[in-house]
């Protein structure tokens, strides 16, 4: 009853946190979208899905390792190889958004040449700020993650506000996301690490060396997997970018992010604590216990999608041009379109927790394989019938919703095969 009562705690901790920042994103949006175009948003769009891409890379899926390290020393060497690992990355990073820019990959060509020099300091402050909230999560300090997710929104939309008056057009836009994940950052690392700050004295590269190699499944099979899934999940913006342009590039990627709040805010506050969760019945061997878990997670979670669903069906089309004014009016029907691919990725997503716990990320590859052959497939198909942008939409969420009923079968089966050790 202990556990049950302290796992709810910690989701409403959470879940509070991610809530107030979806509702201050929501409340402040139709704002942002008077400031700037849909255009400019395009702009932004596909500068964020190399972010999001490279963010994936830099540490190399080590910071996963920080939920099974089993002593605070053992997290304070984790801390060291990631932070090594993410200054090299950062600069390769620089390299690789220079030869997408040179030569126009999938329109990379439209951003100012300056971001070059910008983006290494979001893609590093979003490597940190991943790496500092899991160990926030790792130490039980559920009430820090809640509030820098708060910071970041803050920071985020007061920035592009600012700068919207002042006519910075994506510039503004970018800076706005500088802002925020550094804001958050700082906050996190302000509180988390005098709690571990012993654990950073007499460091051995040695030790660090065997803690690299005894964790090296995450870089040498959860990386690859979490490349095909980030991949899958930034390329429709590019797509629409080559297929429509940055207009509607704009208004995809504005609806997506709408339709995305409930997933991105609430699920993952899901995930975060079902991880936690999940990962202590794992170390304390209780695996009947976490096979429980995870049942009566996978209803709650439905149910909660149900809700989303319904909502997202009903209210875009009748509301989006009022609340975000004429020149974005068709994002409430992209949104309706797009809602049975966020169903499923509300109540699944969570689950899949289970793969880095259990540290059988192969299994993951069924998924990623899937979700990116799906989704390539979708855009030859768009490309080959020239179907409009509706169409187009709705081949993708038929793609992604088709990926995401594969992946809960590859997790049911986990479960089942863990069954087997009980």
């Amino acid at each position: 009853m202990f556990s049950i009562s302290k796992n709810f705690r910690n989701v409403i901790t959470l879940v509070s946190g991610t809530t107030i920042a979806g509702l201050i994103s929501v409340g402040l949006l139709p704002v942002v979208t008077r400031l700037y175009s849909a255009e400019e948003f395009g702009i932004l769009a596909l500068i964020l899905s190399f972010i999001q891409f490279w963010v994936t890379l830099q540490l190399w899926r080590y910071e996963q390792s920080i939920f099974i390290a089993k002593t605070q020393k053992e997290i304070g060497y984790i801390l060291v190889l990631c932070f090594g690992i993410l200054v090299v990355m950062t600069v390769l990073g620089i390299l690789f958004f220079t030869i997408l820019h040179h030569y126009n990959i999938f329109e990379y060509g439209v951003v100012p040449e300056y971001f070059i020099w910008i983006i290494p300091l979001v893609t590093f402050g979003l490597g940190t700020f991943l790496l500092l909230r899991n160990l926030n999560i790792r130490l039980e300090n559920y009430k820090n993650v809640s509030l820098s997710t708060v910071y970041r929104v803050i920071g985020d939309f007061a920035t592009k506000i600012g700068l919207g008056y002042a006519g910075y057009g994506v510039g503004g836009l970018f800076v706005g996301e500088l802002v925020g994940a550094w804001f958050s950052t700082w906050r996190l690392f302000k509180l988390a690490i005098p709690s571990i700050k012993n654990s950073f004295y007499n460091i051995s590269y040695r030790r660090l060396y065997s803690i690299a190699k005894r964790n090296k499944n995450f870089p040498m099979a959860d990386l690859p997997s979490a490349i095909l899934d980030k991949m899958t999940f930034i390329l429709p913006v590019p797509m629409i970018m080559v297929l429509y342009g940055p207009f509607e590039a704009g208004l995809f990627a504005m609806s997506y992010r709408i339709a995305a709040l409930p997933c991105s805010k609430v699920a993952s506050a899901f995930g975060d604590v079902f991880q936690a969760e999940f990962s202590q019945k794992i170390r304390e061997k209780n695996i009947s216990g976490a096979i429980s878990f995870f049942y009566s997670s996978l209803k709650k979670y439905l149910l909660f999608a149900l809700i989303i669903l319904l909502v997202s069906v009903i209210l875009p089309p009748l509301l989006a041009a009022t609340i975000f004014g004429d020149e974005w009016a068709d994002i409430g029907n992209y949104i309706a379109i797009m809602a049975l691919w966020h169903f499923f990725a509300f109540f699944i997503s969570p689950l899949s927790r289970i793969i880095p716990v259990l540290r059988i990320s192969k299994y993951k590859f069924i998924y990623d394989i899937s979700a990116l052959v799906l989704s390539i497939f979708s855009y030859l198909a768009m490309r080959a019938y020239d179907l409009n942008i509706l169409l187009g939409i709705g081949t993708l969420t038929l793609a992604n919703s088709l990926a995401y009923l594969i992946y809960l079968g590859v997790l049911i089966m986990i479960i089942k095969k863990q069954k087997v050790l009980v």
